[in-house]
């Protein structure tokens, strides 16, 4: 069932989102695994890219023109894109994601529900009119359809400027049909308006991107670096689309946004074929297996993205707890008080664990009492 549009509005103006990863806080609350954390709170490839010898000019010197060039030649060849399509890097996409907002006048946003919840929580600190594009309880039965057709139908009565949605969709999994985006884009292009399009986690389902999209005009893609790659500690993100739109972030941003070692590294993984190739196909086949994990438990995973699943319940607290107490941390979202109107209530999200992680995950799951789901 669609609920339509809501209005974002948290209880005080700068309540900020709550995040998976903050381990420092689990520790406080659940004190200090003997075994260390298993960290199962983020959407991180747990196998890292092996970053291996950077030169030493690389982080002696400032990044030059020249790491630039080579980090986005690399990009554009990894994703199939011409040499002149309007491409950025960045330190993260959470800082495009905090500065697209204050590139336009106050406007009317419309951001799909469930989310990354700094999307929204962005563009209303900056003082835009935010609502939710909403498909709840569930996207099924064609409720992606309804509220796409929804969306289509505000932005063509003029009520929706800019629209943002994640795909894949964080924490939900969810893939968005890029050809309807693209519609999306034409109607907002048509009236001045952008759409925003978080591809954070495409790495890892290539076909649903927009990045070779005809027509940029209006549109903006956010990559991330670090999820696929399970680098995000070297905070490396990238925009493309709409040249304008690109060309003000860059100035935005200032020289020497990204540093050197990060620029060299990506270079270097874009253009690692087989390690991508690789990659995909034993997330995929360690997805697979999480599944089955959880669907031998009695719980039915949400989502298409191998580096996360969704499990809606209701004992979701108590399952978070559980864990946790064991050393191992999942996402949680409890209720509308800690994210409202922006995120599933009575959720867990579950990363991709590494083997050793996986076997450790698998014999605590043996201990958990019987739940009433």
């Amino acid at each position: 069932m669609i609920a339509g549009r809501e209005r974002l509005q948290p209880k005080h103006i700068d309540t900020a989102p709550l995040h998976g990863g903050d381990l420092a806080a689990a520790e406080h609350r659940f004190g200090r695994p003997a075994e260390g954390w298993l960290d199962l709170s983020t959407g991180i490839n747990p196998s890292p890219y092996p970053v291996g010898e950077l030169a030493p000019s690389l982080w002696h010197r400032l990044p030059g023109g020249a790491q630039y060039d080579a980090a986005l030649a690399a990009l554009r060849g990894y994703l199939g894109l011409a040499g002149d399509r309007a491409v950025i890097a960045a330190p993260g996409t959470q800082a495009l994601i905090q500065w697209l907002p204050y590139l336009r006048a106050p406007s009317r946003v419309a951001v799909w529900a469930p989310s990354y919840a700094e999307h929204a929580h962005c563009w209303r600190q900056a003082g835009h009119d935010v609502h939710a594009i909403s498909a709840r309880p569930s996207i099924a039965n064609g409720a992606d359809d309804r509220g796409l057709a929804a969306l289509a139908d505000m932005i063509s009565g003029g009520e929706v400027d800019v629209a943002v949605l994640v795909n894949p969709n964080n924490p939900d999994g969810h893939l968005h049909d890029p050809r309807r985006l693209e519609e999306l884009r034409g109607l907002l292009a048509a009236r001045g308006g952008w759409l925003i399009v978080d591809e954070a986690f495409a790495d890892i389902v290539p076909d649903i991107s927009l990045a070779r999209a005809p027509q940029t005009e209006g549109l903006l893609l956010l990559r991330s670096f670090g999820k696929f790659f399970g680098l995000a500690g070297i905070r490396l993100g990238f925009a493309l689309g709409d040249i304008e739109l690109v060309g003000r972030l860059s100035r935005a941003l200032g020289p020497w946004a990204v540093s050197g070692p990060a620029l060299g590294l990506a270079a270097r993984a874009y253009a690692d074929r087989d390690w991508i190739t690789a990659t995909r196909a034993r997330l995929g086949t360690a997805h697979g297996r999480l599944t089955e994990l959880l669907a031998g438990h009695g719980f039915a995973p949400i989502g298409q993205v191998p580096l996360f699943t969704l499990l809606r319940t209701p004992e979701a607290v108590e399952i978070h707890e559980f864990f946790a107490r064991r050393g191992i941390l999942l996402r949680l979202f409890a209720d509308d008080a800690q994210s409202p109107h922006s995120l599933p209530r009575h959720a867990l999200r579950i990363g991709l664990p590494d083997e050793d992680g996986f076997a450790r995950f698998a014999a605590a799951f043996k201990e958990l009492p019987p739940l009433s789901r």
